[in-house]
């Protein structure tokens, strides 16, 4: 988790490269109650650069998952719109 809060770091930054580097390193290793919250910082890093492809297929993955928290799908619905 380590990674994931360098990932948050990096995005609180402006850095979403770095940001989209560590929160995929995150991603290899955590835990499953832990991977919707990256993935979300993942998205999020994607429309910051620029990947909206990327970052709509993980809004909607997480959307969509109902094992998701419902914290975290009202998120991505909210984010989402700012995709083009």
């Amino acid at each position: 988790l380590i990674l994931a809060a360098l990932g948050s770091t990096h995005l609180g930054r402006e850095d979403p490269m770095a940001a989209i580097e560590s929160y995929q390193r995150a991603l290899q290793n955590a835990p499953s109650n832990a991977r919707a919250s990256i993935e979300l910082g993942l998205a999020e890093a994607f429309r910051l650069n620029d990947d909206d492809d990327e970052a709509e297929a993980l809004y909607r993955k997480l959307i969509n998952n109902p094992k998701v928290s419902a914290q975290i799908r009202d998120i991505a619905a909210k984010n989402i719109i700012f995709v083009d």
